[in-house]
């Protein structure tokens, strides 16, 4: 009998079944103001860097001005740039007055357009399941036909004390580390000096809360952003504390907050070309073996570093490598 093709399966039903894990652009830049958006738009569409944008409606807004910043991007997302993807926006969090108004009208106005909503400071599971059953609700209002994907700011103690269940809410796609707020938290407890490189890498507190939120994104198979470089203009400390974010961490995407930083942080965030040379003869070793063993360079591998080198590919595709035409077109492919 004829062996069923290679790839007549998607490789991820081969090797994760339906729980595939999730691979997103490794750079988030946030944005605060209206030309500052205009800027970042024309940035994406003039070079190759694949990175998503949100629109703070948070920290953006002036005090008492929140309704107007928020008209104004839902006006200019809605006409300018109504075609542009992979832009959010940052709403204010649960315990404010403000979070519902923002959510009816963002999904009224742009639910089919925008790719994500974040949300600032929570403090419980419970609390952020009722933003998403607010979300769902306004979604179902509008007769949308895809779910609205949540990111969630981990920047209280009571938040990091629940991560999982966090993580485990349903439509949640991304936790954000808010270093800042992390530290102010603790009252004095943590020296101001941690909010940036080298401290931030080396007080305990601020290490065991890194590496509790990439393991219960890790858990849940979303992603994890590592918090900003506050020294926007030295994109040599972007770089290396993305680098570190990633292969000491395990963080797969961190903040950007001015455009000089998001080249940088692709850059240290992306797998390198060796990383994806290896990855590409393994898969391709894989796909011809119908995923059975394969020895390569004297090492064996199997569905253990199949699975590895697969996402590792897959992070390499976000962050816009060009691969061997037929594994781009499968990695263009959803595994459902």
């Amino acid at each position: 009998m004829a062996r069923k093709s290679a790839i007549s399966i998607h490789p991820e039903q081969v090797l994760f079944g339906s729980q595939a894990p999730l691979a997103i652009t490794c750079c988030d830049h946030y944005v605060g103001r209206i030309d500052y958006l205009a800027k970042a738009v024309d940035l994406r569409r003039n070079s190759a860097l694949a990175f998503d944008i949100t629109c703070d409606l948070e920290d953006g807004a002036v005090a008492g001005e929140e309704s107007q910043l928020l008209a104004a991007y839902v006006n200019v997302l809605s006409s300018e740039f109504k075609h542009e993807q992979n832009i959010g926006l940052r709403i204010h969090d649960g315990s404010s007055s403000f979070w519902r108004k923002e959510v009816s009208t963002i999904i009224a106005a742009l639910g089919a357009q925008i790719s994500h909503i974040t949300v600032p400071k929570v403090k419980s599971a419970q609390q952020l399941r009722s933003v998403a059953t607010y979300v769902k609700s306004c979604a179902k209002k509008h007769k949308l036909k895809r779910g609205i994907p949540l990111h969630v700011l981990i920047e209280t103690l009571s938040a990091l004390d629940s991560v999982s269940e966090i993580a485990a809410v349903e439509g949640v796609r991304c936790l954000d580390f808010g270093l800042m707020d992390f530290v102010s938290e603790h009252s004095g407890v943590i020296p101001a000096t941690c909010m940036r490189s080298p401290g931030q890498f080396e007080h305990q507190l601020i290490v065991r809360a890194k590496t509790n939120i990439v393991a219960a994104a890790c858990a849940h198979g979303i992603a994890a952003a590592h918090n900003v470089t506050t020294a926007f203009a030295d994109t040599q400390q972007t770089f290396n504390d993305a680098q570190i974010a990633r292969t000491r961490y395990g963080f797969t995407r961190m903040w950007s907050i001015h455009p000089s930083q998001i080249e940088p942080i692709i850059k240290a965030m992306r797998p390198s070309e060796d990383e994806v040379t290896v990855a590409t003869r393994v898969i391709e070793g894989a796909i011809r073996a119908h995923w059975g063993p394969i020895k390569l360079d004297n090492t064996l591998h199997d569905r253990a570093s199949f699975r590895y080198y697969w996402n590792l590919l897959k992070r390499a595709h976000q962050a816009g490598y060009v691969l061997d035409t037929n594994l781009q077109d499968l990695l263009s492919l959803k595994g459902q």
